[in-house]
């Protein structure tokens, strides 16, 4: 509407759009779902042939190795569905401290493949690994790991809210408790958060599965614990598995892994 009208044209055009408006009818859910009707509904079974085409063709495309993972996780229990425990962040923190405490190929390829994500030499040796460790006044760490040239703090995120300046505080008591060695503050969330911090590095949970799951190969009890815990995590955390035989997930679940599986092809080629 020009912005040159008098005002009692402008306010008889106000009183005409306010009329137009009140005599509009309102959108309404239906409005969303006929419209779901129509465009998803009515060709269901298309849609629906094309993505387990695409599950098929993944399926069929995986390398030996991809299938020995994919079966490893199908054959395994999942560890933490029994105790309901499957989205408890200090069980995750305390399994994933476990792991990295342990000695043999297992306790190697879980500490190395952290230190890939986090950018340091896979040949780093830890020389202790805490849990829920109190740095600070108010600062309780989920994790603490320690080496000679780098103190790293890991805090993990599952369905519990981040506090106002958590993260700034740890980083604070990180700095001021490293010495001389490298700070370094790890934030391990379910979803991966949307943009990098300079305070601290981010790390998913999904991150982890794929960094760890081909541990599960290695010979040996620990193999096996890892590959029922990853269940868990892949299960609860990143909903990328099901129980009972592939073919029985969800379209959803089997894209997930497959699509996780991929990642770990390419982590190993590159």
């Amino acid at each position: 509407m020009p912005t040159s009208l008098p005002p009692q044209q402008r306010q008889f055009f106000d009183r005409l759009f306010e009329l137009e408006r009140s005599l509009a009818p309102p959108a309404t859910e239906s409005d969303g779902l006929d419209d779901f009707r129509a465009l998803i509904m009515a060709r269901w079974e298309t849609l629906h042939w094309r993505l387990l085409g695409t599950t098929t063709d993944g399926l069929r495309n995986l390398s030996t190795t991809q299938h020995a993972l994919l079966q490893a996780l199908v054959d395994s229990p999942d560890l933490l569905a029994p105790l309901e425990r499957g989205r408890d962040e200090p069980t995750h923190t305390r399994l994933i401290a476990w792991f990295l405490r342990r000695d043999g190929a297992v306790g190697d390829a879980c500490r190395r493949a952290l230190a890939n994500q986090l950018n340091l030499d896979p040949n780093t040796v830890l020389l202790d690994v805490h849990t829920e460790l109190n740095v600070a006044a108010g600062c309780r760490v989920d994790i603490v790991l320690e080496t000679r040239r780098h103190l790293i703090y890991v805090e993990a995120k599952v369905d519990a809210d981040e506090r106002p300046n958590q993260l700034a505080d740890y980083h604070s008591a990180l700095v001021a408790n490293a010495g001389k060695r490298k700070p370094v503050l790890v934030f391990l969330t379910v979803d991966p958060p949307d943009q990098a911090s300079a305070d601290h590095i981010p790390l998913s949970f999904q991150q982890l599965l794929a960094a760890w799951l081909p541990a599960v190969l290695l010979p040996g009890a620990d193999a096996r614990y890892l590959a029922s815990y990853l269940v868990s995590v892949a299960s609860s955390l990143c909903s990328a598995a099901e129980p009972g035989p592939f073919a029985g997930w969800s379209l959803g679940a089997q894209h997930r892994m497959l699509d996780l599986l991929q990642t770990i092809e390419e982590a190993h080629v590159h």
